[in-house]
């Protein structure tokens, strides 16, 4: 039995909180076949509109977590992913740091700190702390532009002006900052404030296993329709490989030929591998 983290000895699994299978609702239905249809099993999936199957991934999301605040939702949770997703592209922000800043998070929800009135300011102070503690100061000898985020300023997918930003991490910091302000409504002072008593709450420990935000950056890729070897690149993810994948079962998928699967909606996303050892290279801009 996984315990919430920081309750105990219990340990983080990172398909707990956010679980994958939970996609498609009570819709699906299992059929086996008889003599009319032969040895077969198969199953099909009823068409829901969208609101009925928010409202029925909440209600399973309630039933898994009854410990946890009835405030706080499984739509709500993957709509900050998202929306933080892609705020990190437009500003340069690498999705490995976004990665990390979602095992802090869901650490802090099933401690059962956070609710739908808080859930933005923890979020954003998640992410401020796995940026300053993975990225900043990051600068590799290619920088960004090795990787699949520098290609897309290269060919416009984001402006002249996140470029530049992105090979600054202070001013990169300082545009995070913003976005909180203007997106989410959350000042840079409230978030300094909130940041120790998050800190406290992570164990004052920010280092993690690879697996955890490694399962986090496979569904991030897939959100935003990219694969890890597209986004990092093929030099970074051999390196990635190396270190991490004799640890995590699973990431067979990742080698050549295999693109970005699954939904990728704010409802339902694809599986990503788990476990792993300590480190994380899933950066485009690190060397």
């Amino acid at each position: 039995m996984v315990l919430p983290c920081g309750v105990g000895n219990g340990a983080y699994d990172p398909a707990f909180l956010d679980d994958p299978a939970l996609s498609h609702g009570r819709t699906r239905q299992l059929n086996i076949g008889g003599p009319g249809l032969g040895p077969v099993v198969f199953s099909t999936i009823h068409f829901r509109n969208p609101r009925q199957l928010k409202d029925e991934l909440n209600m399973q999301f309630r039933e898994q977590h009854p410990s946890l605040p009835p405030s706080l939702t499984l739509s709500k949770i993957r709509r900050l992913k998202k929306q933080a997703a892609q705020g990190c592209c437009a500003l340069g922000v690498e999705l490995g740091t976004l990665a990390l800043a979602c095992v802090y998070f869901e650490k802090l929800c099933l401690q059962a700190l956070v609710t739908k009135t808080n859930r933005r300011l923890a979020f954003a102070t998640c992410l401020v702390l796995a940026y300053k503690f993975q990225e900043q100061g990051l600068q590799g000898e290619g920088g960004v532009e090795d990787g699949w985020l520098g290609r897309k300023l290269r060919h416009g997918g984001v402006s002249a002006g996140s470029g530049s930003s992105a090979r600054n991490s202070n001013k990169n910091l300082s545009l995070l900052l913003e976005w909180f302000d203007r997106e989410w409504v959350v000042s840079k002072r409230q978030i300094f404030n909130a940041e120790f008593g998050v800190y406290f709450h992570l164990g004052f420990s920010l280092h993690v296993p690879a697996g955890e935000p490694q399962f986090h950056f496979v569904r991030l890729c897939r959100l935003m329709g990219v694969s890890p070897r597209d986004y990092l690149g093929e030099e970074r993810l051999r390196a990635y490989m190396e270190v991490a994948v004799g640890a995590v079962p699973g990431v067979v998928g990742w080698r050549k030929g295999n693109n970005a699967e699954g939904d990728g909606g704010e409802e339902g996303e694809g599986d990503g591998g788990g476990g792993g050892g300590e480190g994380c290279l899933l950066y485009t801009s690190q060397s």
